[in-house]
């Protein structure tokens, strides 16, 4: 992969090949409230040729290799567990498998055994990594930002797989023990 950039952004996975000025793309549609609808055609003008790919196995095992590197590479803070990625240069968490923006104000993030522990710009944001299933407190006192929506947003996006905490008081006392000791 010489002359090639790899990348994971707003338009989808992607190939830039240096040498010959061209783009293999996986477009991914990201939603979520935190995203403007991606405009990809935009930077595109330039290139030479662009080619537009189904899914992840259209790309070779070589490149597949490298777009698993990509996702599992710490660089700038990024952290990837399974399903979901956390964008160090962003803050933001997503969720690849359902290609969606859970937030993009991640303040401080752990896993513990098969939970993901999120500390957001406006609450707390717990993810059993087994089953997807997602519990969230948020009070804008906490960092001052607000919620900025991601309660509701998460809440319609994940239904019934998303839990709503009203209260710190009704988080389990090995959860919130965690977020206060390392968040």
């Amino acid at each position: 992969m010489d002359h090639k950039c790899i990348f994971l952004g707003y338009e989808g996975l992607g190939i830039y090949n240096l040498s010959d000025n061209a783009l293999r793309l996986m477009p991914i549609t990201f939603r979520g409230q935190h995203i403007e609808p991606t405009k990809s055609d935009d930077y595109q003008r330039g290139l030479r040729n662009i080619t537009k790919l189904k899914s992840l196995s259209d790309f070779s095992a070589e490149e597949q290799k490298e777009f698993k590197g990509l996702l599992e590479s710490t660089d700038g803070g990024a952290h990837y567990y399974g399903d979901f990625y956390h964008s160090g240069y962003e803050s933001s968490l997503i969720d690849l498998k359902d290609q969606y923006f859970i937030t993009n104000t991640v303040r401080a993030l752990k896993r513990v055994n098969h939970t993901l522990y999120v500390y957001d710009g406006s609450g707390f944001i717990i993810i059993d990594l087994g089953n997807r299933r997602i519990q969230g407190f948020f009070n804008n006192r906490i960092s001052g930002e607000g919620s900025k929506g991601v309660p509701d947003s998460l809440r319609g996006h994940y239904g019934s797989d998303f839990t709503m905490i009203y209260a710190l008081s009704k988080l389990d006392p090995t959860d919130l023990d965690i977020f206060m000791v390392h968040a």
